[in-house]
C-alpha cells in the first residue's frame, strides 16, 4: 500500500474516496506558470509610458506660456517659427505611440497568465469568462466596470492568506491600490477626448486647423496646449498605478509557485503559514 494513503493515524484511505483529509496537496510550483518575466516586461513597458508623459506635460507648459504670450502680442500663428518645444512634442509623439501599444500588449498577455494561475489558486471567485479579459475593455458600459471585477477576482485568488472560495468584502481584501488605479483610469479615458472636443469646439465639424486665420489657430493650440498640461498627468498616475498592480499580484504569484506565498491544505487551497 503506498505510503501517501495513510493519514496521520496510520490509517489508510484512498485521496477523494470519503476521505477529504488526505486529498493530495497541489503542487504549485507545477500548477503555476511562471510570472515574473511578464510582470517585469510590463511594469518596464508602463513605466516607461509614464515617463514619457511626464516630459509631455513639461512640453505642454512651455508651449501653453509660449502660446499665451502670443495671443497678448496679437500674433499670428501662421507667422511664427516652429518652436523647439513643438520638434519635442512631435517627437515624444512619434515615441509614446509604439510605447503605448506595447504596453497595451504586453499587459494584456500578463493579464491571461495571471488569470491562468489565479483559477489554479481560485477557480471559484471568477465572475467573467476568459473572452471578457480584452472584450470587458471595448464593449461599451460593461468596460466601465468588468476589468476591474477581472483583476479583483485575480487579486483575490492570488493575495496571501486567501480561503478557497471565499470572496472578501473590499475592505478584507485590501484592494485601495486596485481601487485607486480604476478610478484614475476612469479619469484617464474621460479626460482623454478632450483633445477631440476643443479641436471640434474652435474647428468645427470639418476639424481642420489649416483653414483657421492665424489668430485662430493660435487660441486652438493655446487651448490644446492646456488640454494636454491637465490630461498628461493623469496618464502619468493611471500608468504608475498599474505598475504597481501589475508589481503586486506578479510577486504574490510568483511566491505561491516558489513555495513562499502559503502551503496547501486539504482541497487545494493556499492557506497561510
Amino acid at each position: 500500500m503506498p505510503a501517501e494513503w495513510l493519514d496521520n493515524t496510520g490509517v489508510a484511505g484512498r485521496p477523494g474516496a470519503g476521505n477529504p483529509g488526505n486529498a493530495p496537496e497541489l503542487d504549485m510550483g507545477r500548477a503555476l506558470r511562471p510570472t515574473r518575466g511578464l510582470g517585469i516586461a510590463t511594469v518596464v513597458l508602463l513605466l516607461s509610458f509614464a515617463a514619457i508623459q511626464a516630459l509631455n506635460t513639461l512640453v505642454q507648459l512651455r508651449l501653453f506660456v509660449v502660446y499665451g504670450n502670443a495671443i497678448e502680442r496679437s500674433r499670428s500663428y501662421w507667422n511664427m517659427e516652429f518652436l523647439s518645444s513643438e520638434w519635442f512634442e512631435l517627437a515624444l509623439g512619434v515615441l509614446g505611440v509604439p510605447v503605448f501599444v506595447a504596453a497595451v500588449v504586453m499587459f494584456l498577455i500578463w493579464l491571461f497568465r495571471v488569470r491562468g494561475n489565479a483559477e489554479m489558486l481560485d477557480p471559484e471567485v471568477h465572475r467573467r469568462k476568459k473572452p471578457w479579459l480584452i472584450l470587458g475593455w471595448i464593449v461599451p458600459v460593461v468596460s466601465l466596470w468588468f476589468p476591474k471585477q477581472i483583476l479583483t477576482d485575480i487579486w483575490r485568488a492570488s493575495r496571501p492568506g486567501h480561503v478557497r472560495g471565499d470572496v472578501e468584502s473590499s475592505f478584507e481584501y485590501k484592494g485601495g491600490l486596485l481601487w485607486g488605479w480604476w478610478l484614475v483610469f476612469l479619469v484617464m479615458m474621460s479626460v482623454d477626448r478632450a483633445h477631440r472636443v476643443v479641436t471640434y469646439t474652435h474647428t468645427g465639424a470639418g476639424g481642420n486647423p489649416f483653414e483657421l486665420s492665424g489668430e485662430e489657430a493660435l487660441a486652438l493650440y493655446h487651448d490644446l496646449a492646456l488640454t494636454g498640461l491637465l490630461v498628461s498627468p493623469v496618464q502619468v498616475a493611471a500608468a504608475v498605478l498599474a505598475a504597481l498592480v501589475v508589481r503586486r499580484i506578479t510577486n504574490w504569484q510568483h511566491e505561491a509557485r516558489q513555495g513562499r506565498h502559503g502551503q496547501s491544505d486539504a482541497v487545494g487551497a493556499v492557506a497561510p503559514r
